[in-house]
């Protein structure tokens, strides 16, 4: 059985991407959005299918930032990712990744602390390990202030901060932490890493030689 042909979308920051996966990424497209994700989103689709000589009655599934991020950008993907399910007419799967989870993947680290600004002084983050492209939360996705960070006090695992939390709260992060984290200023999520998240979710399990699955 070929690969699922994927189409991924993330609007949950201020750049609004498109992606199509099948295997390996195929195509993307981005543009810095700030207020107009709606207005650019679904003709980027269209441009991209259209590039890619393909249609969306042959996309498998459709895979889309659930956020944590804007709740306006959030809510535009999530309802062009439900209506392009509907338009693929053809049993399209609907596939959520979560913002820190792409952030962590765009780290390109082992050990990753992804953190997306969440406004009135707190933000939205998580730790995560990353292996063979395979993203783990290690205790969950937390909302707080960066003094959270605190709960890392003795962790002497080479950490790398990456996203908007980052960038708007790092002195305080690296205060709470107790130590310097080195850090990736600009790291948004996109429908790349969406798509290649979507991917491993999409996966079937991995057997093993007794015939179980791992």
């Amino acid at each position: 059985m070929s690969a699922p042909l994927i189409l991924a979308l993330d609007t949950a920051a201020e750049l609004c991407s498109v992606a199509l996966w099948r295997g390996g990424l195929l195509a993307s497209r981005d543009a810095r959005a700030k207020n107009a994700h709606s207005r650019l989103l679904l003709p980027m689709v269209e441009e991209l299918l259209r590039a890619a000589g393909l249609t969306l009655a042959e996309v498998d599934a459709v895979a889309v930032d659930a956020g944590p991020g804007s709740f306006a950008g959030v809510r535009i993907g999530v309802a062009a990712a439900h209506g392009l399910v509907i338009g693929a007419a053809g049993g399209a799967q609907l596939v959520t990744v979560s913002s820190l989870k792409a952030l962590a993947r765009a780290a390109d680290a082992e050990w990753a602390l992804p953190a997306v600004d969440a406004r009135m002084g707190e933000v939205h983050w998580a730790r995560c390990r990353c292996e063979n492209g395979r993203v783990e939360l290690l205790g969950g996705e937390s909302l707080g202030a960066p003094a959270a960070l605190g709960a890392l006090a003795g962790d002497a695992r080479p950490w790398v901060g990456v996203g908007s939390g980052w960038d708007a709260h790092n002195k305080a992060l690296h205060a709470a932490a107790g130590r310097e984290i080195p850090w990736l200023p600009g790291r948004l999520p996109h429908a790349d890493h969406i798509a290649a998240l979507a991917a491993h979710k999409l996966a079937p399990p991995a057997k093993l030689r007794g015939g179980g699955e791992k």
